[in-house]
């Protein structure tokens, strides 16, 4: 079992260095619908489960995924992408608040079930998400069914899911090589440094123009955009997954293409 533990001081100690670092982090903890709830909780997160995954653990949850119901239902795309205030549904907590909420309080990653009975049984996830999903769903009950509604919601929190499989995965796979990739959802959330190791941000991507797919005018800013400028400098390394098409799976991306990844770390870091 590990001791390492990440904490939002070592984030900000770290990060929060350029002026558009500093002007990120000023808005959020300004902000009137997250000052009093969003900043306390996410300064005061601990990351320590999330350096005892191993890539099993996560493969399994994909080999289990295939078996029982899986987060997106039989819900198709044309009807998950409806509702447009769904698919920009920006909610005061980030998704990635409350997933690793859930990990750390548990210690265990959740299958989809598990992350669903949390978020309706957890009085503390449910206030950050599941409160949250069904007010917007009953603010467009004039425009839309419930079925609409609950297709597009699920088909929002089920990708965004099987997306955090896939970002621990990557983070598993490097720690199991030797490399000693750290974690924080607020260096996520706000940095948009998805990990990172020594002063390489590492950044993500699933192929979403409207996202942060590399070379697109995405809607979210670039780590290299905040933190650009530093001195020292960072270093940014970017794994881009191409959008899956097969329907309702966590997919994976292959170990040695992340083991590939690993090596350039180790290079540029020598």
């Amino acid at each position: 079992m590990t001791s390492l533990v990440t904490t939002a001081e070592e984030v900000l100690s770290m990060f929060k260095v350029t002026n558009r670092a500093r002007v990120e982090f000023e808005s959020w903890t300004t902000s009137s619908k997250r000052k009093d709830t969003v900043v306390p909780d996410v300064l005061a997160h601990r990351t320590r489960f999330l350096y005892e995954i191993r890539p099993e653990d996560i493969e399994r949850i994909r080999d289990l995924d295939d078996k029982d119901e899986h987060a997106l239902g039989e819900i198709k795309r044309t009807a998950g992408e409806s509702v447009r205030r769904i698919v920009d549904w920006d909610p005061d907590y980030a998704f990635v608040h409350t997933f690793h909420y859930i990990l750390e309080t548990t210690g265990h990653v959740p299958t989809w079930q598990e992350f669903r009975r949390h978020c309706y049984f957890d009085l503390r996830a449910r206030a950050m998400l599941w409160d949250p999903a069904q007010e917007l769903r009953n603010e467009l009950e004039a425009e839309y069914s419930r079925v609409q509604t609950y297709q597009a919601m699920r088909w929002r929190v089920g990708n965004y899911y099987y997306s955090v499989l896939r970002e621990l995965h990557v983070i598993a796979v490097l720690r199991e090589q030797g490399i000693d990739v750290r974690f924080h959802p607020l260096a996520d959330a706000l940095f948009r440094v998805d990990a990172w190791y020594e002063r390489t941000a590492i950044s993500l991507y699933i192929g979403n123009p409207e996202y942060k797919q590399v070379g697109a005018a995405g809607r979210k800013p670039l780590a290299e955009q905040i933190l650009g400028g530093a001195s020292p400098s960072f270093t940014f390394e970017t794994i881009e997954l191409p959008s899956r098409d097969r329907f309702g799976s966590v997919w994976l991306v292959p170990r040695s293409d992340i083991r590939k990844v690993g090596a350039r770390l180790l290079r540029s870091n020598g």
